[in-house]
């Protein structure tokens, strides 16, 4: 039988094969959680766009914890940016592509972002996350559409307990100096999958 361990690098090779061509920069986390019991609790976490708004990461710049995400919702297509309610399991599972809108507190305004998923078993999510468009500050075009992708692995372990595989990789854009920075980002996106604190552990990248 294969352990957690041993099935990392599946994980990874199944990981580039949805990224889709060559990348500048990729992160990889792994962890395992205990939260929800359900495929469907999981799927409805991801789908929670709205809880994300207030996730802390530990900034490298300000040496401190700050709020990663100022803003965050559902929107009802592709070609609006109308909010609606946070996405429930049922849509998340059906595989059609969602989208939602997201204020980072170190770009200039919202961006959106795509978001698919696939559950080959009942004990497998697969989500792969992608922005849409481009991501600013200022007048300066920090990253442009769909260079921004992460790709999600949640396999079940026991009755409540879950391993955690991702990737998160930018095609191309600005990150001179800012490897820290998207640890912690990958590293608050797990803690908030999981439902733990942003600031319950100790930073990844000091």
């Amino acid at each position: 039988m294969k352990t957690w361990r041993n099935t990392i690098v599946e994980k990874s090779e199944t990981c580039w094969e949805a990224m889709q061509g060559p990348m500048d920069f990729v992160i990889a986390i792994s962890g395992r959680f205990k939260h929800g019991k359900s495929l469907e609790d999981i799927a409805a976490r991801f789908g929670a766009i709205s809880a994300t708004k207030g996730l802390l990461y530990w900034s490298t710049t300000d040496t401190a914890w700050r709020t990663l995400i100022s803003d965050a919702f559902a929107l009802r297509n592709s070609e609006t940016i109308e909010s609606r309610r946070d996405f429930d399991a049922k849509e998340v599972l059906s595989g059609t592509p969602l989208y939602f809108m997201q204020d980072d507190t170190r770009s200039t305004g919202l961006n959106k972002y795509s978001l698919s998923a696939s559950a080959p078993t009942r004990g497998r999510l697969v989500i792969r996350i992608e922005n849409v468009t481009e991501t600013r500050f200022l007048f300066l075009t920090l990253f442009e559409p769909k260079t921004l992708l992460s790709v999600h692995f949640i396999d079940r372990l026991g009755p409540n307990s879950w391993g955690y595989y991702g990737l998160s990789a930018v095609r191309k854009g600005f990150i001179d100096g800012n490897a820290k920075s998207f640890i912690n980002r990958g590293a608050a996106f797990y803690r908030y999958l999981a439902g733990a604190a942003g600031d319950s552990e100790p930073p990844l990248a000091p």
